[in-house]
């Protein structure tokens, strides 16, 4: 958010940053039309666990098995999903009413790096049957239950993850405190579908509520 920086003096990066995210992401031309998301988008069988925190419900990967991302003779791991309800990020300054993050993280020295997948969902009377297993588990969550797990097929990271998709990719930041530089972002330019009440079950599931940003120019 614009005023994180106001509130605390540990999250000054977040107002002088030159890499903040989230931003309004403006498609150029393809670089190489032949290299898709899943070009670098290894999915994996995963389980992931659903743990409640401040301002999302994020699910958590239990196994080391969830998925790999190959970027810049690195190899990330996938270490959790989580949603936000509306979108952050923008494209061509339109908005979208939900957006999943697919959180990787490579070892690194002096500080791990992190990369991070977004993919965009816009409304359709069609309900996104992986996003209602994940909400399912959500819910299990916030209700108390000891083990709120989730088993998703590489076959199933497809429905959300399209494998012919093209993506954006640009240097960002955390969009949370303490908006931490440095991130490899990528965009699925494939957007999703998801109904409202879907988008209601996410929003509902979160206290606060998730915020929207303000978006500045991207450079893809």
């Amino acid at each position: 958010m614009a005023y994180w920086h106001t509130l605390d003096n540990a999250f000054v990066l977040c107002g002088t940053g030159e890499q903040q995210s989230p931003i309004n992401v403006v498609p150029t031309v393809p670089v190489d039309p032949s290299v898709t998301l899943f070009s670098l988008v290894q999915p994996g069988t995963a389980t992931f666990t659903a743990r409640t925190s401040i301002n999302n419900v994020p699910l958590e990967c239990a196994t080391d098995t969830c998925g790999k991302l190959q970027w810049q003779f690195a190899t990330y791991s996938l270490v959790n999903v989580h949603a936000h309800a509306p979108a952050e990020h923008q494209v061509n300054g339109r908005t979208f009413p939900l957006e999943l993050h697919f959180v990787h993280i490579a070892p690194g020295v002096p500080h791990d790096r992190i990369a991070v997948v977004s993919v965009l969902f816009e409304l359709s009377s069609t309900p996104n049957l992986l996003l209602t297993r994940l909400l399912d588990a959500q819910g299990d969550a916030q209700g108390g239950a000891p083990s709120s797990t989730v088993g998703i097929t590489g076959v199933e990271w497809g429905t959300v993850e399209r494998p012919e998709s093209g993506f954006c990719q640009w240097g960002g930041s955390l969009t949370t405190p303490p908006c931490s530089e440095e991130l490899a972002w990528f965009m699925d330019m494939s957007a999703q579908p998801v109904t409202q009440e879907q988008v209601d079950r996410f929003r509902d599931g979160t206290t606060p509520p998730w915020a929207t940003c303000t978006a500045a120019t991207a450079a893809p």
